[in-house]
């Protein structure tokens, strides 16, 4: 697959070469403070999946990713275990480029037409990577969202991506 290498404010990441790119204007795009979305809607067809990232100052939050988990496995508990339109299938805690982060896998059912494929419901995977960079002092989020079929046939891309994240040089 080929790549670019999207960069601004000493962030980038390498996205696949026919994925668009968009900025939201409600949501900013500053250096404390941003919001990029990239999308697979080549050729013409809807999109089968959806990477954003953004990033915000930090707050001198010491262990960040084993919050983050703690809290991820919290919210399932509160809020997700109750609906059965979600499934949380792991949580761990990872290495990205020296930085300790905490990465959520899970599936779920979403309502007709997210991507805008079809008018019914649709079973959709979702990988998240959270981790804050001490040196630029900013927490970063990546979140994909993808139809199953799609995740199952480019997972591994698809990891690639997230774990293509760079806070700095």
């Amino acid at each position: 697959m080929d790549t670019d290498d999207f960069s601004a404010y000493g962030i980038s990441v390498a996205y696949p070469r026919d994925w668009t790119i968009s900025f939201d204007r409600r949501r900013g795009f500053l250096a404390h403070d941003g919001f990029v979305k990239f999308e697979d809607a080549g050729q013409g067809r809807e999109p089968q999946a959806s990477f954003t990232l953004q990033w915000e100052d930090a707050h001198d939050c010491t262990d960040f990713a084993d919050k983050y988990y703690v809290n991820v496995e919290k919210q399932f508990k509160k809020v997700f275990k109750r609906k059965d339109n979600y499934r949380l299938g792991a949580i761990e805690i990872v290495s990205i480029n020296n930085h300790k982060a905490c990465l959520v896998r899970g599936e779920y059912l979403a309502g007709p037409s997210l991507f805008g494929v079809t008018r019914k419901k649709e079973h959709l995977a979702n990988m998240q990577l959270a981790f804050q960079c001490d040196k630029m002092r900013r927490i970063l989020v990546g979140n994909i969202t993808a139809l199953n079929t799609y995740y199952k046939e480019e997972g591994e891309s698809l990891q690639k991506m997230m774990f293509s994240i760079h806070c700095h040089a």
